[in-house]
């Protein structure tokens, strides 16, 4: 485990002390637009996450969610972060919600971190070394077929896109044995890249909500593009996201096109 990958560890654990402390507490609470909403544990998190990089890694850039959504410079090594993936679910004492943490350099992640301190799953990828929950080697499942799959599915803040997000939910469910939506796209993306999901798809995720989860599922042996099996870009714009354990990946790029 590289130095950089402890930093990153050490950091969100810390961090998902401040969300365990906090949850199913008062928090204030601010709605950014209709149904999606930040509170004061984000802004915490995120300043205790960001301040602490600042200390390790002097060198590096620090794009989160809440403060700083300017495009990405990619001749610099960022720090990207979402300080609470799943606040609708927090606000709700829901304990499906996670902090995501990623480095990305020369527009290629190296390194990602997704932790649910609710359960204390700690998921973790470095390019090149395999992907870990807490300290078990993961990889995706098995499954060649919808119709032994599982698969997960996220809803757009954009609810003009609602309509076409549950057309190919409906299309997809035809096909396979269940579908699941739990919230954080992050943490569905890491269940993908240990085989509890055999897919997972959205509309409209930011780079934040994907960074950490893309480098967990590539190093889990699992693919992830967009709708239309494109690369997925490392830049601050929204993408329609396809990840699965990548024997499924066409079928469904053909479902939801």
């Amino acid at each position: 485990m590289s130095n950089l990958v402890s930093i990153a560890i050490s950091t969100v654990k810390e961090a998902g002390k401040i969300v365990k402390e906090k949850f199913a507490g008062d928090t204030a609470l601010t709605e950014k637009g209709f149904a999606n909403f930040v509170t004061e544990v984000d802004f915490t998190v995120e300043k205790f996450v960001t301040n602490r990089l600042r200390i390790t890694t002097p060198e590096c850039h620090i794009l989160t969610e809440e403060t700083y959504k300017e495009n990405l410079d990619t001749d610099k090594i960022i720090w990207i972060l979402d300080p609470l993936d799943g606040t609708t679910n927090f606000i709700h004492n829901y304990p499906h919600i996670s902090i995501s943490l990623a480095l990305v350099v020369g527009a290629k992640v190296q390194l990602g971190v997704i932790y649910n301190p609710m359960n204390d799953e700690l998921f973790y990828a470095e390019l090149g070394e395999g992907a870990f929950l807490n300290t078990n080697r993961i990889h995706v499942s098995s499954h060649e077929s919808l119709a032994k799959s599982i698969l997960g599915f996220g809803l757009p803040y954009n609810r003009e896109r609602t309509n076409e997000i549950f057309a190919s939910v409906e299309k997809v469910f035809s096909t396979c044995q269940d579908v699941k939506r739990k919230g954080p796209a992050s943490l569905d993306i890491a269940y993908v890249a240990c085989g509890r999901l055999d897919g997972y798809f959205e509309l409209d995720l930011e780079v934040w909500d994907l960074s950490a989860g893309l480098i967990l599922l590539e190093e889990a042996g699992g693919k992830i593009t967009d709708w239309h099996g494109n690369p997925l870009a490392m830049v601050s714009c929204q993408s329609d996201v396809l990840a699965t354990n990548g024997k499924i990946h066409n079928s469904l790029i053909d479902i939801l096109n």
